[in-house]
Parts: structure tokens; C-alpha cells; sequence
């Protein structure tokens, strides 16, 4: 809220002074990290009118969820191409892929927004992670 950050306590935010009929909004916002279940917020607003000194106490109940459900499939599929013939000295190269010694494994992933708010994915990366024996196809 403002500028104030807590992982627990929010103490002491200013609003300064109103007239009557005035009104003042002020957005808390609340992030959820770890453990999933219901937050509670203890709200305590103190005004005070020339002498006249009052509370007003609010709990509110956030239920927090996870906004993704992710699951993935992985199909291995073996190769049918025949294997390099040991006179081909491309087999010898460092860097020389021969398809028969392995195969593919195809991934699937798939995301679903589970939360009660729209969601937007603006992009999802696949980062390949370098090996000598894996190569990323497509």
C-alpha cells in the first residue's frame, strides 16, 4: 500500500484529513507465495474528529489459489533411420548427429487458467538446455 511493503504488518498509512463527505480509496495489493488457503486481513481504521477519537475493525477472508494448472505428456518415438555406416568418417566429427541413435520425444504441455480472473499470456518460452546428445527439433 504506497509505498509500504510487509510481509505481515501494515502500520501507520496516512490519509490525511477529509471534509465531510469526502471519500479516499487506498489499494492494497496482496500476493500470495508458498501454500495455498485462505488469507485473513485485520483492517483497523482510526479517525479522529477534533477530540473525538474512533475505531472501526474489519477481518476480511482472501482465498488464495493457484492461477495455472499445468500437466505434461511426453510420447517417445524410435527412430526407423538406419544407422550411419562405420565407413562414413562424417560418424567420426565431433559434432555429427546420427539419427539412429535414438529418437524423439514429443511434449505436451498443457496450461489451463483455474483462478476465477481472466488471465493473459503474453509469451511462453522454451529453453533449451544444451547437450550433446539432445538436439531441439522444432
Amino acid at each position: 500500500m504506497d509505498d509500504e511493503k510487509s510481509s505481515s504488518l501494515l502500520k501507520g498509512i496516512f490519509c490525511g484529513s477529509l471534509a465531510p463527505g469526502d471519500n479516499l480509496v487506498k489499494t492494497l495489493l496482496l500476493s500470495s507465495r508458498g501454500s495455498l488457503g485462505d488469507r485473513i486481513l485485520d483492517i483497523s481504521v482510526q479517525s479522529q474528529a477534533h477530540e473525538d477519537v474512533s475505531e472501526l475493525l474489519q477481518t476480511v477472508t482472501v482465498p488464495t489459489i493457484h492461477p495455472f494448472e499445468c500437466s505434461f505428456d511426453i510420447e517417445y518415438r524410435k527412430t526407423t533411420t538406419r544407422m550411419t555406416a562405420l565407413s562414413d568418417l562424417r560418424s567420426f566429427e565431433g559434432d555429427f548427429w546420427d539419427d539412429a541413435d535414438g529418437g524423439e520425444a514429443v511434449v505436451t504441455a498443457t496450461m489451463r487458467c483455474i483462478g476465477p480472473s481472466r488471465v493473459e499470456v503474453e509469451r511462453v518460452v522454451f529453453e533449451e538446455e544444451v547437450k550433446y546428445d539432445a538436439w531441439l527439433l522444432s
